[in-house]
């Protein structure tokens, strides 16, 4: 009986020491024939004791017995060991890391494959501040001319400074723009705001070297200087008394004589056909005067001329001639023309073209030697 109060005694370490170190045992291999309990090379996840995890891996169809992992500094006890990432004696213990600004303290803590240093140490761009910002050794190094000679304004403005360290971590001129005037137009920055000629006073009236419409100008201030620019450009000239293309001289063509326009008070069509024309307008004293030159369609005549531009000649009308045809005539006996004094005058178609006129300058009568009547020609009318 003291041997199986003993035994009874003892069951109780045994149990303890299956929780601490104890692994559930491998699974067996199924019978021949039987289904396998997991595929070779399957993972599953297992407790190695009461909270510390493992894993088993399937071998010949069944899983084998749960491991513990490699330990990792993570603040766990990967392995079932009992101890706490005890490959690193170093955790917790004080460190030190950067220089300049960027020296710091820390501990010793976990990190992602490794052991860090707790103290940031993070390099900035460097900045005119009087620090090492980028963690380099060397205060504002890329601020080589601090402490050197500055000036602020120019002319009336002008003050002598030095260099320093700006606000936002730049560098700036330590002297501030004296006291100015009035601004004006002479390239200089009279009222010491830093920007030279703003608000002077410009489009005054002025008058440009140019002629005609180029003349009226409007002042301006360049480059320091004021200057007068012409308000218009030179345009094409019109009729309109003003010097357009302000070449000196106004409603000039050119060709130097006065500006002139197409004129035509007759019919649509008509111009050009027969002996109907465009005239022009003379341009004088800014206006294109009355059409001159023009002919237009008249009442038809007859003279052989299509007075009324329809492109027929004397249509309508019975023509015995040509109005102003002239033809020979003589009145005496034929073969008396061109003896002694007798000769032949001429006749003149009438306005109308209905028929010639009377013969004029015809000498068909010998004079009479009867002593009682004086010598005499008689023109005689055919």
């Amino acid at each position: 009986m003291r041997f199986t109060r003993l035994a009874l005694r003892a069951l109780p370490l045994v149990c303890l020491a299956a929780l601490i170190g104890c692994t559930p045992p491998a699974e067996e291999s199924p019978a021949d024939g039987g289904a396998p309990a997991c595929v070779a090379g399957e993972i599953r996840p297992c407790d190695v004791r009461p909270g510390c995890a493992g894993q088993q891996v399937c071998v010949g169809g069944a899983f084998d017995r749960c491991r513990a992992g490699a330990e990792t500094c993570d603040g766990a006890d990967d392995d079932c060991d009992g101890r706490v990432d005890e490959d690193w004696p170093d955790l917790g213990e004080p460190c030190g890391e950067g220089q300049g600004v960027c020296a710091d303290a820390g501990r010793w803590v976990c990190g992602a494959d490794d052991v860090v240093c707790s103290a940031p140490a993070e390099p900035q761009d460097e900045r005119c501040d009087g620090l090492d910002n980028d963690c380099d050794g060397a205060i504002d190094e890329v601020y080589p001319d601090l402490g050197a000679p500055c000036v602020v304004g120019e002319g009336p403005c002008a003050v002598d400074g030095m260099v320093v360290c700006a606000a936002d971590g730049t560098s700036r001129c330590d002297a501030a723009p004296g006291d100015g005037t009035d601004e004006v137009c002479d390239g200089i920055d009279n009222d010491c705001d830093g920007t030279a000629d703003e608000d002077v006073a410009e489009g005054m009236p002025c008058e440009t070297d140019a002629v005609g419409r180029c003349a009226a100008g409007a002042t301006r201030c360049v480059a320091g200087e004021t200057v007068c620019e012409a308000r218009e450009m030179p345009a094409d000239e019109r009729c309109d008394g003003i010097d357009d293309d302000c070449d000196g001289t106004a409603d000039e063509a050119a060709n130097g004589e006065p500006l002139t326009t197409a004129c035509y008070d007759g019919p649509v069509g008509t111009a050009g056909t027969g002996p109907c024309q465009e005239g022009a307008r003379i341009c004088a004293d800014g206006a294109f005067g009355a059409c001159v030159g023009q002919i237009v369609p008249a009442d038809e005549i007859c003279d052989g001329v299509d007075e009324d531009c329809d492109g027929e000649v004397d249509e309508g009308l019975d023509c015995a001639c040509l109005r102003d045809a002239r033809r020979p005539c003589y009145g005496g006996p034929e073969g008396t023309e061109g003896v002694g004094p007798c000769r032949g005058g001429s006749q003149v178609c009438r306005a109308d073209g209905s028929s010639f006129g009377e013969c004029i300058g015809c000498r068909s009568r010998f004079p009479s030697h009867d002593p009682h009547h004086a010598a005499s020609w008689t023109g005689l009318a055919v």
